[in-house]
C-alpha cells in the first residue's frame, strides 16, 4: 500500500503557532516600584521584557521599535548609536523619546514610560542634559536581595542613574558600581537582559564581598544628603501628581528671594552662584545646571522636592552652608596606566607637523573616552590642539575660497570666449560651481558682475 504524505499535516508538537500582532512583544509588565522612590528606569523595564520572551535586550529593542513605528518614522526612529549608549533611554533625549513612544502606543497609553526616564526633570536641567544621568549602573545589593524575597527580578532604580546619588536612600549603604568579583563596570542596558548578572564572569551581583561589606558605610553626610535628596524628588515626580515646568522653577526662586529679602545679587554672591544664571532662570530664558541646583538646595539646607513643591520654603540665612564654590566637573576616571597612554599619544600629535592636524575627538574615541575628559585632565596640551586646528581650518577655508573664485572665473571666460552666456545652469552642469556654492554672497556678487559686463556688451539679446 502507497501512502501519499503529501495529505499529512506535520506535527504541532515544538511548532510554533505564534500570530504576530500589530504591536508584539509588549507584556502587560506593571512598573516595578511605581508611586515611589524606588521606581524603575526604562532601561530595567525592557530588559524584563526582554527575559520574559527570551530574547537579549538589544535585539528585542529593535524589534519593539520596528513594530510602533510608521514605516516613514522608522528609519530616523531605530537607534544609530552602539550599544554602550543605550543607557541613555534613562535620561532625555531622542533615545528616550523613541522608546517611551513605542512602549505607550504598543500598551495603549496604559504604561507610563516617561515615568520611568528623567524626562520629568527636564526644566531642571540645561538642553544638553549636563551633569545628570551616569553613563554605568551602580546598585544596592540590599535592595536586589529584597527583591529578590519578593520573588520580583532586581531591578534597575531610576534613582540610581543620577550622577548624584552615591547612598542608597532606603538602607543608607554606599550603591556598588563594578563587579564584586572581576571589578568588571556594567551597563545600564546590556544586551543580558538580567542586570543583576555580571556580563563578564556571570557572578549575581547581589551577592557582595565582606571587603564591599565593610566599605557599605564609608560615605559624608553631603553624599547621604544629596541621595536622599534625589530620591524624595524622584517619588514626587513618579507619583503623577507633581509637575515640573520653567514655571515652577521660576516660582521657587522668586519663592526664596521674597522669603529671605534678598535681591538676585546678594543671593547669589552669598551662595556663590551665577547672577546671569538666576536672572535667567526667574525671567524663563533659561534653565538651570542641574548639579548646581542640587548643590544650591544642599546650601540652603532645603531638599529640592520642598524647594520647587512647598506653598513655603522656611530657611535660615544665618544657617546657610557657605563653603567654597564647587567645581561641577565629573569626568571619567582614568587609571594611571590609560592618561600615561593618553599623554603619549597627545605628544605625538603635538610633535607632528601634519595637516590637517588630528582633532581631539579623534584621540577621544581612540581610548573610549569623550572629549571633555581629555580636556579636563590635559588641560595644556588640549588647548593647543585646538589653537592648531583652528589655525589650519582659516587657513584652509581661505585657500579653498581663493580656489572656488579662480575656478569659478575660469569657467566664466571659457564660456564667454565660445559665446556662451555664463548663467547659473551652465556653470552648473559644466561642474564650475556647486549648486550650495551659488547661495554665497561673495560668489553671487563676482558672478553677477561678470553677466552685467557680458550684457553691457551686447552679447546678449534683451
Amino acid at each position: 500500500m502507497k501512502i501519499n504524505l503529501d495529505n499529512i499535516d506535520a506535527a504541532p508538537v515544538g511548532r510554533n503557532f505564534y500570530t504576530p500582532s500589530k504591536h508584539p512583544y509588549i507584556l502587560p509588565l506593571p512598573i516595578l516600584g511605581f508611586g515611589t522612590g524606588n521606581i524603575e528606569a526604562l532601561s530595567s523595564y525592557i530588559c524584563r521584557q526582554a527575559e520574559n520572551v527570551s530574547e537579549p535586550a538589544h535585539p528585542y529593542s529593535m524589534r519593539m521599535l520596528r513594530s510602533t513605528i510608521d514605516e516613514s518614522d522608522l528609519a530616523k526612529s531605530i537607534p544609530s548609536t552602539s550599544h554602550k549608549d543605550y543607557y541613555s533611554c534613562n535620561g532625555i533625549g531622542a533615545l528616550q523619546s523613541r522608546f517611551t513612544h513605542a512602549i505607550q502606543t504598543a500598551t495603549k497609553g496604559q504604561v507610563k514610560a516617561q515615568l520611568m526616564t528623567l524626562k520629568p526633570l527636564e526644566f531642571l536641567t540645561d538642553r544638553q542634559n549636563h551633569g545628570l544621568i551616569r553613563d554605568r549602573m551602580h546598585w544596592c545589593p540590599s535592595c536586589w536581595n529584597e527583591d529578590l524575597a519578593r520573588g520580583d527580578a532586581p531591578y534597575l532604580r531610576l534613582y540610581w542613574t543620577l550622577k548624584q546619588t552615591h547612598v542608597c536612600a532606603v538602607h543608607n549603604r554606599n550603591l556598588i558600581d563594578v563587579c564584586p568579583v572581576c571589578g568588571t563596570e556594567q551597563q545600564q542596558f546590556p544586551s543580558f537582559p538580567r542586570q543583576h548578572i555580571c556580563d563578564n564572569c556571570g557572578h549575581e551581583l547581589y551577592k557582595i564581598t565582606s571587603k564591599q561589606e565593610r566599605l557599605a558605610e564609608s560615605y559624608t553626610s553631603e553624599e547621604s544628603w544629596f541621595s536622599h535628596a534625589n530620591y524624595n524628588l524622584i517619588e514626587k515626580l513618579s507619583s503623577g501628581r507633581y509637575h515640573v515646568s520653567q514655571e515652577t522653577v521660576s516660582r521657587a526662586f522668586r519663592r526664596i528671594l521674597n522669603t529671605t529679602q534678598l535681591d538676585i545679587n546678594d543671593f547669589s554672591e552669598k551662595l556663590k552662584l551665577s547672577k546671569r544664571m538666576v536672572k535667567g532662570v526667574i525671567g524663563k530664558t533659561r534653565r538651570p545646571y542641574f548639579p548646581s541646583l542640587l548643590d544650591m538646595c544642599y546650601r540652603l539646607d532645603i531638599p529640592p522636592d520642598q524647594f520647587l513643591f512647598e506653598p513655603a520654603n522656611l530657611t535660615d540665612p544665618s544657617a546657610w552652608r557657605t563653603h567654597t564654590q564647587t567645581e561641577y566637573v565629573i569626568m571619567a576616571k582614568l587609571s594611571p596606566r590609560k592618561k600615561q597612554r593618553i599623554y603619549e599619544d597627545l605628544a605625538k600629535e603635538l610633535r607632528s607637523k601634519k595637516a590637517p592636524p588630528v582633532r581631539l575627538s579623534h584621540i577621544a574615541s581612540k581610548h573610549g573616552i569623550k572629549a571633555s575628559t581629555i580636556r579636563y585632565n590635559f588641560p595644556k596640551e588640549s588647548k593647543e590642539l585646538a589653537r592648531r586646528y583652528r589655525d589650519w581650518e582659516r587657513e584652509f577655508r581661505k585657500e579653498s575660497n581663493q580656489t572656488l573664485l579662480e575656478t569659478l572665473t575660469s569657467g566664466i571666460f571659457s564660456l564667454v570666449r565660445t559665446g556662451v552666456y555664463p548663467s547659473e545652469r551652465k556653470l552648473r552642469d559644466l561642474n564650475y560651481i556647486k549648486p550650495h556654492d551659488l547661495r554665497r554672497e561673495d560668489v553671487r556678487l563676482l558672478l553677477s558682475t561678470y553677466q552685467d559686463i557680458y550684457k553691457s556688451h551686447g552679447f546678449l539679446d534683451e
